[in-house]
């Protein structure tokens, strides 16, 4: 498992804006990606103050849902 320094990059800046807007969401959702998303995903769903789930890409149905509701 390598992360580019461009995908470190973006984590990073994802990060950062959840953060500092974390009681700001009420659902949040990781589509698809590497391995190491999942990781990021779980650790991300401890520090937010909303539901937080990770989904395949063929899932894309399922998630507007999830989201919508």
């Amino acid at each position: 498992m390598r992360i580019s320094r461009g995908e470190l990059k973006a984590l990073w800046d994802d990060a950062k804006f959840g953060l500092a807007h974390r009681r700001n969401f009420r659902r949040l959702t990781a589509v698809g990606g590497p391995a190491w998303a999942r990781w990021g995903v779980k650790l991300g769903e401890s520090l937010m103050d909303c539901e937080v789930k990770l989904y395949p890409p063929e899932k894309l149905d399922q998630i507007c849902e999830w989201i919508k509701a």
